[in-house]
């Protein structure tokens, strides 16, 4: 006989579920905007896709900074409360 795993509460699955949507938007935005406005930029000048590689590259370096602004006010929450030797409980 297998045991269910308890479900998730209300307020961590919607916590999850947002922070996963932030995530998406952090990451198909600025690709999909910065490598558009190059490939447009590209046309319109006649060049090669350089345009197009600087804003797929740029994209990345966005990217990389809105993760990081994102999830670094969780990480040290955790290590905070971690260091007061305060846990949650996982039912």
């Amino acid at each position: 006989m297998s045991q269910n795993p308890a479900p998730l509460s209300d307020k961590g699955f919607t916590s999850a579920l947002g922070l996963a949507w932030d995530l998406g938007y952090a990451i198909a935005l600025p690709l999909v905007l910065l490598a558009l406005g190059g490939r447009l930029l590209d046309k319109a000048l006649g060049s090669t896709p350089l345009f197009m590689l600087v804003g797929v590259v740029l994209s990345m370096v966005v990217t990389s900074w809105l993760v990081y602004r994102k999830l670094m006010p969780m990480l040290h929450h955790d290590k905070d409360n971690k260091e007061k030797g305060e846990t949650k409980k996982v039912d």
